[in-house]
């Protein structure tokens, strides 16, 4: 790209559009110029980094949060000015929080930065069963002080209004010893996609490869239970409809007793 196109890559940046519409932006501007999308991406960088020049990364986080409508805490090091927690949310969704602070659901991610700090994400659910971000916070270790700090943060930002009834973690020992620290009379349940992931995963070897779709489907009718009593009912066909099919070798059984 010339002079003249990186100037307009420029501006239109600045002004927040995305890549994929500076691309066709310059198709039409410069006439008969075909713009590669990663030059794009690359000159945007260029950009960024060059803003980041006089500043720490810290610095240009907080200078972003701030101008972009976040309130955020961190924490020290108590041995050094290195900061250690991150902890970050909206204020648009704030309001949400306080609104719906009937269920809460904290997950983590790994490796999804530079630091290799790991991503707490505070998820919310509205009366109509949509979910939405909280906040998030990063931690720099998986540790019940690390994780109670940022669920203390969590908490602060519902003065004045109920908290969580019921919290839904993965078996993070961590987490779980933080949340009923920081929330005690909330009700914790383990995250059922995490336990499906947990179950699929240790499922695999047992069976033949024909089971799976068996396994697939009465696995879904059971956690669907409303209740303990139908619970318990439809584990027990469970087990007969897989025991016989395992026996028989047959692919599927479709259920006629729900």
């Amino acid at each position: 790209m010339n002079t003249d196109q990186l100037d307009m890559v420029e501006s239109l940046h600045r002004a927040s559009v995305k890549p994929q519409e500076i691309e066709a932006a310059l198709r039409e501007k410069f006439f008969g110029v075909q713009p590669v999308l990663k030059d794009i991406y690359n000159h945007t960088a260029k950009i960024r980094r060059d803003g980041l020049l006089d500043d720490t990364p810290m610095k240009a986080l907080e200078n972003f949060l701030v101008g972009n409508g976040f309130t955020f805490y961190t924490r020290e090091s108590d041995t050094d000015d290195r900061t250690e927690e991150i902890f970050f949310c909206h204020s648009e969704l704030h309001k949400m929080w306080r609104a719906f602070p009937e269920v809460l659901m904290v997950d983590t991610t790994y490796n999804t930065n530079m630091y290799n700090w790991p991503l707490v994400q505070f998820i919310g659910v509205t009366s109509t069963s949509q979910s939405f971000c909280i906040a998030a916070a990063y931690v720099i270790r998986e540790r019940q002080r690390n994780f109670g700090w940022a669920l203390e943060k969590l908490k602060q930002m519902l003065y004045d209004c109920m908290e969580p009834r019921v919290i839904l973690t993965d078996a993070d020992q961590a987490l779980m010893n933080a949340c009923d620290a920081v929330f005690p009379n909330a009700t914790k349940n383990l995250c059922r996609w995490h336990i499906s992931e947990n179950i699929r995963r240790k499922f695999k070897g047992l069976y033949s490869k024909g089971m799976g779709m068996d396994f697939a489907y009465w696995w879904k009718v059971l956690y669907h239970s409303p209740t303990i009593q139908e619970y318990d009912h439809r584990r027990l066909n469970m087990e007969r409809h897989l025991i016989r099919d395992d026996r028989a070798g047959e692919s599927f059984v479709s259920p006629d007793s729900f």
